[in-house]
């Protein structure tokens, strides 16, 4: 019989996939799974690197991995953010959920910055977030060809740990650059355990520079060391006429990436991601399809009344124009 644990976590991300207009069978791979519009928000593996205006921001993200191969992943995620200027500390959640195959992995973190002004548009950002990571795989659904296998085990398993993670950022007019740590707790634990999640290191950087009342652009750089293996990806994305965007990316040895979006009003991003395959399933798959829905929803005066120039993330009036 499935614990209480093991349905709560399923609810949760049964709904999240439906918000997201995602309905596939299998869910997405590991601790960290890879969203390829991360350019929008980034406080999933990065607590730092919340906005730094009045603005609230809720980031909606789905994505279907792989399509057309059998047992291919799928993920969901949802990161809220938001700043109060009042005691210069940034607030934030995220929410991921992942199924590959017959594993189940549910993430829940919340998360803290302390935002120091060092002059002008000049923040450096300090985080720290702390959740739990839930892990289920269901072994009752393996057929094999002959029973009794003492490597496979049979029935369904779960486990559920704490999870902490540590990051800064800097900012600075439409520049932001930071460095995290994921999954601190992973050292507490045997690594050679299922149920261990992966220690990450991440690394990124982008630029809102807006040219003219027309056009911005923003390039963005991210590299990460996730469970022994390295990423690394470059996206650039050009906002028009402030309400679409073109963008296009590269993962290293993975995959390119084609990304098109509309604004509505600055408040309201809604984007498409398709990645062409580059790795060695490449021809057993069609691509990789991603929705990002991103809204931001004002203050008022008392929750952080901040001037200062953001590099986050999208449709920024204020970004740098120089």
């Amino acid at each position: 019989m499935m614990r209480k644990t093991d349905k709560i976590a399923g609810r949760i991300t049964g709904l999240l996939l439906i918000l997201t207009g995602i309905l596939c069978p299998v869910f997405a791979q590991k601790d960290a799974p890879i969203f390829s519009q991360q350019m929008f928000s980034a406080v999933n593996f990065n607590p730092a690197a919340v906005r730094t205006d009045n603005q609230i921001q809720a980031t909606l993200f789905g994505r279907h991995q792989w399509v057309g191969f059998e047992g291919a992943p799928a993920s969901v995620m949802l990161n809220l953010e938001g700043y109060v200027g009042e005691i210069n500390s940034g607030f934030s959640a995220s929410i991921v959920g992942d199924r590959f195959g017959r594993s189940h992995t549910l993430n829940l973190k919340a998360g803290y910055s302390y935002h120091f002004n060092l002059g002008g548009s000049n923040t450096l950002q300090l985080g720290l977030s702390a959740g739990l990571l839930y892990k289920n795989f269901r072994g009752s659904d393996i057929i094999l060809d002959q029973n009794g296998d003492p490597i496979i085990g049979l029935e369904d398993d779960s486990d559920i740990k704490p999870d902490l993670d540590f990051g800064l950022a800097f900012s600075s007019g439409g520049f932001m650059i930071g460095a995290s740590a994921t999954h601190l707790i992973s050292f507490a634990y045997d690594k050679n355990d299922y149920y261990t999640p992966d220690f990450g290191v991440y690394l990124f950087a982008t630029y809102y520079g807006r040219i003219n009342d027309k056009l911005l652009l923003q390039p963005y750089v991210r590299g990460m060391y996730v469970g022994g293996a390295f990423k690394f990806e470059v996206d650039f994305r050009a906002e028009i006429l402030r309400w679409f965007y073109v963008g296009a990316g590269y993962r290293y040895h993975e995959a390119v990436k084609a990304m098109a979006g509309v604004t509505i009003y600055d408040k309201l991003a809604i984007g498409y991601c398709y990645d062409v395959g580059l790795g060695k399933i490449r021809n057993h798959h069609a691509g990789s399809h991603e929705i990002m829905i991103s809204l931001r929803l004002p203050t008022n005066n008392r929750l952080g009344e901040v001037t200062r120039d953001t590099p986050r993330y999208f449709g920024e009036k204020d970004a740098d124009t120089e």
